[in-house]
């Protein structure tokens, strides 16, 4: 049971970052659609277990951790460098996207404060957990995933008081993305960025899962908990729509119910940016390390300029990173998740090792 909860604290706390516990993000996915975005939010939950299950189980399979080889799993050296290096781009990016988003959230909530030095305090709280790799990821999972959860489910009831029922406005706004024309294709690149970008996390980390049982488990847990608090911030939008037209609209939502609250939620919302900065910055240096083994032994200089590169990456706003690198990077997903599909496929028929696992 440990084990179940460990997975799914960890594939779970990969996707709470800014853009998903501020409700930035899933505004521009799902909420713009209106009713029809839950359908959306559903079929993503499907995938979402799916493709969580497939990589999970393609390490314990295969024993590969690079992130190219687990998407090209045939002899192609310079396709998996490609792949690999595209991968990190995008950690890279998603570093950058919550790093901007920490910036913005310290100096929505206090003015005073500069969002570029708010930036550097994240950037630095993100190195000292990042130094103890894997397993201190886990444990900052273990902490921050159970308060988001019930922390969004405690604001959505409170929103529903506040505002009433009859508020709850389910008609399609429509989306100004031209990249995510509809529900369907916005849940599909949704999924397909997101676990595109796990892959450098959830691959490394099935090595520290006991077997198909737990993998299963595990991912299924982690997505319910994804959709409930996914719903709770969506539920909450519907209710009070004009939020959703500010960089952070969860924040903006909070700060109407009341500004003590605005406060709490502003928290909430860190450790959210720092679980997926956190997170994104340990897959991508354990990228390097494994393209690179002598960077083993000099995690604390290739943590420093990763995270210097990616703060000065997130002085370009955090709302325009969003909608920019997350549906280019939805539709490369596509592509590549299929051929994580057949390289699993491939694993799958050496019957041997699948009996072991």
């Amino acid at each position: 049971m440990r084990s179940t909860f460990r997975t799914a604290f960890v594939f779970s706390g990969f996707f709470l970052g800014a853009g998903f516990v501020s409700g930035q993000e899933l505004w521009q996915f799902f909420g713009c659609f209106g009713g029809y975005g839950f359908l959306g939010l559903l079929i993503a939950a499907v995938l979402f277990a799916v493709c969580g299950i497939l990589l999970i189980r393609l390490e314990q399979l295969s024993g590969i951790q690079d992130m190219g080889k687990v998407v090209i799993g045939w002899d192609c050296p310079a396709l998996q460098a490609l792949v690999g290096l595209l991968q990190a781009l995008f950690l890279f990016g998603v570093i950058s996207i919550m790093i901007a988003g920490g910036g913005a959230l310290v100096h929505q909530l206090i003015p005073g404060v500069p969002a570029w030095l708010a930036g550097i305090f994240m950037s630095a709280a993100v190195l000292l957990i990042s130094l103890f790799g894997l397993r201190g990821m886990a444990a900052a999972f273990s902490v921050c995933v159970p308060i988001i959860v019930l922390s969004t489910i405690g604001f959505a009831i409170a929103a529903l008081r506040k505002f009433g029922l009859e508020s709850f406005t389910p008609a399609p706004r429509g989306s100004t993305n031209a990249l995510l024309p509809n529900f369907l294709i916005a849940g599909i690149t949704y999924v397909a960025y997101n676990t595109f970008g796990s892959i450098g996390v959830l691959t490394p980390f099935g090595e520290l899962i006991p077997g198909k049982k737990a993998a299963y488990r595990g991912i299924i847990t982690g997505t319910v908990l994804l959709v409930a608090i996914a719903s709770s911030i969506l539920v909450s939008l519907l209710l009070h729509p004009d939020s959703s037209a500010t960089e952070m609209p969860m924040l903006d939502l909070a700060c109407q119910l009341s500004r003590p609250l605005g406060y709490a939620y502003g928290a909430l919302l860190l450790l959210g940016i720092f679980g997926a900065a956190m997170s994104s910055n340990i897959g991508l240096c354990r990228y390097l390390q494994l393209r690179h083994p002598v960077l083993e032994r000099r995690a604390l200089p290739v943590n420093l300029l990763l995270l210097g590169l990616a703060y000065c990456a997130s002085l370009f706003g955090f709302g325009d990173l969003i909608g920019a690198i997350y549906p280019i990077f939805g539709y490369l997903g596509i592509f590549f998740l299929i051929l994580v599909a057949l390289h699993y496929r491939k694993c799958r028929k050496e019957p041997a090792r699948e009996a072991m696992l």
